[in-house]
């Protein structure tokens, strides 16, 4: 687990794995778990994300899956945005979260990529998670326009981008090298395989998740 001090409120925890050992360190704690999993349709694999969950002793508190196919699906204690597309079988984006946290989603509208956009108010603080899955049919370049159109008009201040770029931050090419630049511009990191955000309040008196 990697520790990002971003703020003197909260610092971020990235986890590339994920345990209930890991989570159960935030258990007494004002912490916001979020996950993300590109779970290749929801109709097939619900299920099991429902039985991954279930080992936890905490319970995420945003869900972010790429991959959907479907929108429309039910988790106790949850509310469920999503945006899919009728043009292709593959693709969507979507988020289930706890339905006691001030959020709010919305679409954006890319052509090269489905993206939903969560915004979460904590306390006196406000985060942007902003979820991607970019399709592989459509042109990176044209990807590239709008995710640069898209960083132009946001305050990078507490935001996070999440969800399958289907980008290799690793290769050494140009794709990567532009992925990358363009993020480094707007203030933005990229981190590899990110499977959980835990973000950690140090502020009791003005934060408090259950």
């Amino acid at each position: 687990m990697n520790n990002i001090n971003i703020h003197n409120n909260f610092t971020v925890n990235v986890c590339n794995v994920l345990t209930n050992d890991t989570f159960s360190l935030y258990n007494n704690t004002n912490s916001l778990i979020v996950i993300h999993q590109n779970i290749r349709s929801l109709r097939q694999n619900f299920n099991a994300l429902v039985t991954n969950l279930s080992q936890f002793e905490r319970l995420p508190d945003l869900i972010f899956v790429t991959e959907i196919e479907i929108d429309n699906y039910f988790l106790p204690g949850y509310t469920f945005y999503a945006q899919t597309n009728d043009k292709y079988s593959a693709g969507g984006v979507g988020v289930f979260y706890k339905s006691n946290l001030n959020c709010r989603a919305i679409n954006c509208n890319f052509s090269a990529a489905d993206v939903i956009e969560l915004n979460c108010v904590i306390g006196t603080d406000n985060f942007t998670f902003t979820c991607f899955y970019r399709l592989h049919s459509q042109p990176i370049t044209q990807f590239f326009t709008e995710l640069e159109h898209y960083l132009g008009r946001k305050n990078s201040h507490n935001l996070i981008l999440i969800g399958d770029f289907n980008i290799d931050v690793l290769a050494d090419n140009e794709n990567s090298d532009l992925y990358l630049s363009i993020l480094a511009k707007h203030g933005l990191l990229a981190t590899q395989a990110i499977r959980a955000l835990i973000i950690s309040f140090v502020i009791s008196k003005y934060y408090h998740l259950s």
